[in-house]
């Protein structure tokens, strides 16, 4: 079990999906959506440099860094959708409490929603289904090198 607020969550083992989704929808209760696509996990990373006096007669450097920062970011990719599913995907990108649960490694993170993309597929075998890519930023989690 996970609590996160005032609501337990049970977790089945057996879950087909590597990371779900769980957020506030607009009447205030927990809602979750389980991510069936491609994740991709990126390094974001500052880094923070300085300028001193040098010499172009030795080897000292001009520029020096003196810190890294990486911020975990991550672009989930949903299954083809159809039209009644997309309906609730607005519910989760305007929510402003979203947390991403990894299944694997049995982490859950709170996350910021900073960009999203829809996709529409009008022909073929899939026709009328909508795809999401939802960009999202770790929003506790930072790094320093």
């Amino acid at each position: 079990y996970y609590s996160i607020g005032d609501t337990d969550w049970k977790v089945v083992n057996d879950c087909s999906v590597d990371y779900v989704l769980y957020y506030v929808n607009p009447w205030g209760g927990y809602d979750w959506f389980p991510v069936r696509g491609k994740v991709t996990e990126i390094d974001d990373i500052t880094q923070y440099v300085y300028t001193q006096n040098y010499s172009n007669q030795s080897w000292d450097f001009g520029k020096r860094r003196y810190l890294s920062e990486i911020n975990k970011k991550y672009q989930l990719h949903t299954h083809w959708l159809r039209e009644e599913e997309s309906k609730r995907m607005w519910y989760l990108l305007q929510s402003n409490t979203v947390y991403l649960h990894n299944i694997k490694t049995d982490k859950i993170d709170p996350v910021i929603i900073t960009a999203t993309q829809q996709e529409h597929k009008q022909r073929g075998q899939l026709k009328n289904r909508i795809s999401y890519q939802i960009d999202i930023e770790l929003s506790q989690t930072r790094e320093r090198l």
